[in-house]
């Protein structure tokens, strides 16, 4: 473990804050890479500051939820779901300015927060491996790491739910090039990403709220029955459009028809 990090006399932080500015620039860069900008049809430019935007959402929204599990009171922690449920809505509020001033599709713009969020909570992950929080469970043999902070060996959750985000952010990449498939990309983002991590949580040493589901369970489940409801709601959008579509006159036959 490495709880703080140091360079020369100019900086000195801890490993958890560090590893957040470094998922930040690669949060940037990856919104602003070319082969993932042509997907969405987005410049440069527009990427550059539509990706500063995007970290202070992502700031406020996981500050946000932090703060709500905490009554409120205390907004100094980070909650990844409050960016995987907040992000679309804070998107939905600034409708305006992203069509009308930036001249973009706001839902595919939220779609395109997908990859960079999944592998910016993965560099999140690497830091609390680093810093020791995020407890694994206690573990005498097997598989583990220690914590110094604890001054224990434990299950090695961290690594393996960063691996997890990195793994989900290669496979969004590659699902979004797909043709027809990016007004599915950020619901399926939370689906498999929220399956992973229910999936994480029994490697967790968490509260059970209620009968065995942890906060981080109960999240999971909420983004993968919304992410369901999403892409379902999105089908039959698809289905109407196609119905009307089939049945629509051709110019022939409207001809005919006033003739």
């Amino acid at each position: 473990m490495l709880q703080n990090i140091k360079i020369g006399n100019f900086y000195y932080q801890s490993s958890y804050m560090t590893m957040f500015y470094v998922g930040c620039i690669f949060f940037i860069i990856l919104l602003c890479w070319k082969k993932h900008r042509e997907v969405y049809g987005i410049p440069l430019w527009k990427a550059a500051i539509m990706s500063v935007i995007s970290i202070a959402l992502g700031y406020a929204t996981t500050s946000l939820m932090f703060g709500l599990e905490n009554g409120m009171q205390n907004f100094s922690g980070y909650s990844w779901y409050g960016a995987v449920f907040f992000m679309p809505i804070s998107y939905m509020i600034l409708f305006w300015f992203v069509k009308y001033i930036m001249k973009l599709n706001t839902l595919e713009y939220v779609h395109n927060l997908a990859a960079p969020l999944a592998m910016m909570n993965g560099f999140m992950k690497v830091g609390c491996t680093l810093y020791g929080c995020c407890f694994g469970y206690p573990m005498a043999h097997g598989l583990y790491i220690y914590n110094a902070m604890l001054n224990r060996r434990m299950f090695p959750i961290q690594p393996i739910e960063a691996a997890l985000n990195f793994a989900v952010c290669g496979f969004i990449l590659w699902y979004e090039r797909k043709p027809g498939k990016i007004k599915y990309v950020y619901p399926l983002y939370m689906i498999i990403y929220s399956v992973g991590r229910f999936a994480c949580e029994f490697g967790r040493q968490g509260n059970p709220i209620w009968w065995f589901l942890t906060g981080g369970m109960i999240y999971a489940l909420m983004a993968i029955v919304i992410g369901i409801i999403w892409i379902l709601i999105v089908k039959n959008i698809e289905k109407k459009e196609a119905y009307k579509f089939a049945h629509k006159p051709s110019a022939a036959s409207d001809w005919r028809h006033k003739a």
